[in-house]
Order: structure tokens, then sequence, then C-alpha cells
């Protein structure tokens, strides 16, 4: 295994991770066989390290990549995006589908977090039902964890996700942003997350 990362690494990573993707795709698509879409509605596609089924009413994109900090060893990342019809979270067959397939809701900002300032203001609290983690190196994220709920807030300058500590279902994941929005509302020391 490569105990650096270069492109040819990290083409061969993609290239080792060829088969669990087409495995990962054959598999999902015969799930997404239930919710009843014609053939011709449904696109697959497998490129190196990366691939996506494309349905009426969202995508599924998975790839590979080699890690950074550890060049011998990869990540794999499951995305579900594009959502036209949001009716679809709700429907049990789709859950069925991605049960234990997702640990991350993210949602990008059109206004920038000034994290330092999030940072300084959660601390000012001295709430010790609010936490806020973070790397004094690196102040281009935080994390914040409220007594009570089974997951974190990441903040990123340009994105908040809502990550759990278990892989779960997309409805899951709703309803803990639900959760969390109903928590920022009834705790008006985080207005600045509103």
């Amino acid at each position: 295994m490569p105990n650096y990362k270069n492109s040819t690494t990290e083409d061969f990573i993609k290239s080792c991770g060829s088969r669990e993707l087409s495995e990962d795709i054959g598999e999902i698509t015969d799930y997404i066989k239930k919710l009843k879409y014609k053939r011709r509605e449904v696109e697959t596609n497998i490129e190196n390290g990366f691939a996506s089924i494309s349905t009426p009413d969202f995508i599924y994109f998975i790839n590979i990549e080699q890690l950074d900090e550890e060049p011998s060893e990869y990540i794999l990342t499951r995305t579900l995006e594009e959502f036209k019809d949001s009716q679809i979270i709700d429907s049990d067959k789709f859950n069925s589908i991605f049960e234990k397939s997702f640990d991350e809701l993210k949602f990008d900002l059109s206004k920038s977090i000034n994290i330092e300032n999030l940072i300084d203001h959660v601390e000012d609290l001295e709430n010790d039902k609010i936490k806020v983690d973070y790397d004094h190196n690196n102040l281009n994220w935080c994390t914040i964890k409220i007594e009570g709920l089974e997951y974190d807030i990441v903040v990123e300058p340009n994105s908040i996700s809502i990550t759990y500590y278990r892989m779960t279902s997309p409805l899951n994941l709703i309803k803990a942003f639900e959760k969390t929005h109903n928590t920022l509302l009834n705790t008006p020391e985080l207005k600045i997350l509103e």
C-alpha cells in the first residue's frame, strides 16, 4: 500500500475500489426498483473512483479517495443530492433502501459564518449544556454539542452539518435537523446559528 499520495497512488486506490463501487451501485439499483421507476428513468454511471445513480427524484453518488493524512487508507463517501420531490424522504421504501447509509446532513449557506466569533460566543455562554470543540491550529470549523442531542452540529464558514454518532436513514437525519432547529429556537443564546 502507498505511504504517500500523488496522482499515481490515487489512481491505484481508485482502481482497487472499483469493484466495491460497482457492487454498491448494482445493489442500490436493485433496491431502487422498489420505488417503481421505469428502466429509462434510472441512469447509472461508473467511472474511475466515482459512480452515480440518477432518478427522477434524487441522485445518489458514491466515490472513493485516498486519504491525505493516511495515504495507505481510503475513504468511501455516499451522498444523496438534488432532491426534486422532498416527499420521497418520507417514503418507507426510500428509507429502507438507505436505512444505515448516512451519518451527516449538510446545508450549504448563502451567508458565511465567522467561526472565531461563533466559538467566542459559545464559550462566553459558560453553559455546561452547550460545548464547542475546535482545533486551535485550524479555526475553519468547530463542533457544537448540545446536551440531549444524539448528534453534533459541525459548523464551517459556508455550511452547517448535523453529524450522527451512527449510520442512519435520511428521514432520521431530517428529524434530527427539525429537533436541532427547535432546540435553537428555544435556546436564545444560540440565535447566532439561526
